[in-house]
C-alpha cells in the first residue's frame, strides 16, 4: 500500500518518529550531561584531591624536616633520625617537589605563584638544615660552642622559616579544600539537575504519547463504528443508503467505499432477482467481479430460466398446434 498524506500508517509512522526524535535528543542530552558530570568528579579526583593530598604531605615533611633537624642537634648519636633526614633531602622533597610542579600546571596563575614562594621558603630553610648537617657531621664536631649556636640558629631562622612556610601551605591547602567543595557541589547540582531532567523527559514522553494516541485513536474508532453500523445492517437484511462518506485517513475510506460497493451491489442483485422472479429475463445485470459468487449466480439463473422459458414456449406452441390439428380432424370427420 502506498503511503499517503492522510493514511493512518503516516500518522502513527509521523508521531512515533517525532517520539524517537525527542527520545534520540533527550538521550543525547543525557550523555553531554553525565560526560560533563564525569568529567568534573575526574577532574575532582585526579586534579584537586591529588593536589591537596600532595599539599598535606608537604606539610608533613616540612614539619619532619624541623624535628629531625632539632635531633640532630640535641642527639649526637641518632643515627636513624639522621638517616632519615638525609633521606628526606636528597630524594623526599625532590620526588614531592616534582610531583607539585607538574599538577600545579592547572592551577591558577596565583597558586602556582605562591607554591613558588613556598618551594623557595621551604629550600631556604633546607639550606640552613645543610648547614648544621655539615657542621655536625661527627660525633667530635659536638661541644658546648656548637651546640648552643646551633640551637639558637633551629630556635630563631628556621622556626621562623618554617611558621612562614607552614603559613603559605595552609593557605594552599584552605584554597584546594574550597575548590574541591565547590566541585562537589557542582556534582550536586548536575546530578539534581540530571535527575529532573529525566523526570521531565519522561514526563513528556507520557503526555506526548497521550496527545498523540487519544485524537488519533477518535479520528480512527469514530468512522470505524459507522462503518461496524452499516456492516450490522447488512447482517440483519437491511440495506443501507450509499452516502458517499468522506473520510480523512486513507484506509478508512477504502472500506467505507467497499462497504458502499457491497450494500450497492446487494441492492442491484435484490432488484435484478426481483425482476427475475416477474419474468422479465432480458433484465441487464453485471457481477461486481468475476469472483462474485451471488451475482454470478443470478446471471447463471437468469441463464437457465431463459432456456426453460423457451422450452416452455416451444412445448406450449408444440400442444397448441397439436390441440387445433386434432379439432380440425374432428370436424373434417363429420
Amino acid at each position: 500500500m502506498a503511503l499517503t498524506r492522510n493514511s493512518i500508517w503516516t500518522k502513527i509512522l509521523g508521531g512515533f518518529s517525532v517520539l524517537i526524535i525527542i527520545l534520540i535528543g533527550s538521550a543525547f542530552f543525557l550523555t553531554l550531561q553525565l560526560n560533563n558530570h564525569v568529567d568534573t568528579i575526574t577532574k575532582n579526583t585526579q586534579e584537586i584531591e591529588t593536589s591537596l593530598e600532595s599539599l598535606k604531605e608537604l606539610r608533613l615533611l616540612l614539619t619532619k624536616s624541623k624535628m629531625l633537624v632539632s635531633a640532630w642537634v640535641l642527639i649526637p648519636n641518632s643515627h636513624v633520625d639522621k638517616d632519615e633526614l638525609n633521606v628526606l633531602h636528597e630524594r623526599d622533597y625532590l620526588l614531592m617537589k616534582k610531583r607539585l610542579e607538574e599538577l600545579s600546571q592547572n592551577w591558577k596563575k596565583e597558586n602556582q605563584r605562591q607554591l613558588k614562594v613556598t618551594f623557595e621558603d621551604l629550600e631556604r630553610m633546607l639550606a640552613l638544615q645543610q648547614e648544621i648537617m655539615q657542621s655536625l657531621a661527627t660525633f667530635e664536631d659536638y661541644n658546648d660552642i656548637n651546640g648552643i649556636l646551633w640551637q639558637g640558629l633551629i630556635e630563631n631562622d628556621i622556626t621562623q622559616i618554617y611558621q612562614i612556610t607552614e603559613t603559605k601551605l595552609i593557605h594552599l591547602i584552605e584554597v584546594k579544600e574550597e575548590e574541591s567543595r565547590l566541585i562537589q557541589e557542582q556534582v550536586i547540582d548536575s546530578s539534581n539537575n540530571l535527575r529532573w531532567f529525566a523526570i521531565l523527559v519522561s514526563l513528556g514522553t507520557v503526555f506526548f504519547g497521550l496527545a498523540f494516541a487519544y485524537p488519533m485513536a477518535k479520528s480512527i474508532i469514530k468512522p470505524i463504528d459507522l462503518i461496524r453500523e452499516e456492516i450490522n445492517q447488512l447482517s440483519k437484511g437491511v440495506l443501507p443508503e450509499r452516502q458517499d462518506k468522506k473520510f480523512k485517513d486513507y484506509e478508512i475510506q477504502q472500506m467505507a467505499k467497499a462497504v458502499d460497493v457491497l450494500a450497492e451491489g446487494i441492492k442491484k442483485s435484490s432488484l435484478f432477482a426481483e425482476k427475475i422472479g416477474q419474468g422479465k429475463y432480458e433484465t441487464d445485470f453485471e457481477a461486481l467481479s468475476e469472483d462474485d459468487v451471488l451475482g454470478n449466480s443470478l446471471l447463471k439463473m437468469q441463464k437457465n430460466l431463459k432456456i426453460a422459458g423457451k422450452e416452455n414456449s416451444e412445448r406450449a406452441w408444440f400442444n397448441e398446434g397439436l390441440s387445433l390439428l386434432g379439432d380440425m380432424l374432428k370436424k373434417n370427420s363429420h
